[in-house]
């Protein structure tokens, strides 16, 4: 796939696909489900995971870190699940510390899941954030994560300027496994995870957009007012590499869950009782098409 950078979109007298640089890119609408009550929006996304590691007890998943997964990660560890066959692969790492010390992603994943469960050793991967060679460690990790393709399931969380693991603003559609240079917003709001935004490394290991739309199903979860502005532009706005999460409209099995703080531009939700989800989003016309 080639860079994808347009202002078509789906809705009112917009596309159903778009031609970029003479390819043809169909666009896909989102399942939608903004919950007003957060447990259950925790427990439907623990379900979610629950049941592509039933499906298919010897697939892959693709797994985030942050404060959003911290309760869905509860959720799961009250499970009897067998993971004796799975593979969990982490989107992302931090380059450059000891990969436990407060605020990196292996102790995250260590404390939050990995920690609670029987994983097998080896079937766990996550980007060595100790590394000294970040390019080496990018092509190490990148076989890892072609090896498992496509993963069964690849669970995200947004950041408040659109990206997706760590795929910031500006990244190719096509991308695989990369050294990301973190934005200054990234990094103020992960600071409070290290205690000091002067503790949080410059640079991440990241896998690509590309890899994330190999997946089969793409789960999105969203929560907090933070959140509102990046999904509203990702589901209405044009689809463009400046708001990463965009691109997932390219891929036909999305599921967005958020809760009514994130999900507040999505539609009226005065009718809201405990969850709503609809597809497609009022406005939407599958059937018109533009070049």
């Amino acid at each position: 796939m080639g860079i994808v950078d347009t202002d078509q979109r789906p809705g009112g007298t917009e596309a159903s696909f778009i031609i970029n640089r003479g390819e043809v890119y169909p666009i896909f609408i989102p399942s939608l489900e903004v919950f007003e009550d957060t447990t259950f929006l925790n427990i439907t996304a623990a379900d979610t995971i629950t049941s592509a590691i039933t499906r298919n007890p010897q697939g892959s998943l693709l797994v985030p870190t942050g404060k959003t997964m911290v309760p869905i990660y509860e959720e799961l560890r009250q499970l009897v699940l067998d993971y004796s066959n799975i593979t969990l692969n982490n989107l992302d790492g931090y380059c450059g510390g000891n990969p436990f010390r407060k605020g990196m992603f292996t102790r995250y994943m260590t404390d939050n899941l990995i920690g609670y469960i029987d994983v097998p050793s080896g079937s766990w991967n996550i980007p060595d954030e100790a590394t000294r060679d970040p390019q080496r460690e990018v092509e190490r990790y990148q076989q890892i994560i072609d090896l498992h393709q496509p993963a069964d399931l690849a669970i995200l969380g947004i950041g408040e300027n659109g990206h997706i693991a760590f795929n910031e603003p500006g990244t190719p559609v096509d991308s695989g496994v990369h050294v990301v240079d973190l934005t200054e917003e990234t990094r103020l709001a992960n600071a409070d995870d290290f205690g000091d935004i002067n503790l949080v490394p410059y640079q991440a290991i990241t896998i690509g957009i590309g890899d994330i739309l190999q997946a089969k199903r793409i789960l999105l979860v969203a929560k907090g007012e933070g959140k509102r502005e990046a999904i509203q532009k990702m589901i209405y706005g044009p689809i463009t590499t400046d708001v990463p999460a965009s691109l997932l409209r390219f891929h036909p099995q999305v599921t967005i869950m958020m809760d009514i703080a994130a999900g507040r531009d999505i539609f009226d939700f005065a009718d809201v009782r405990h969850k709503y989800a609809f597809n497609p989003p009022v406005g939407i016309n599958v059937d018109a098409k533009a070049a």
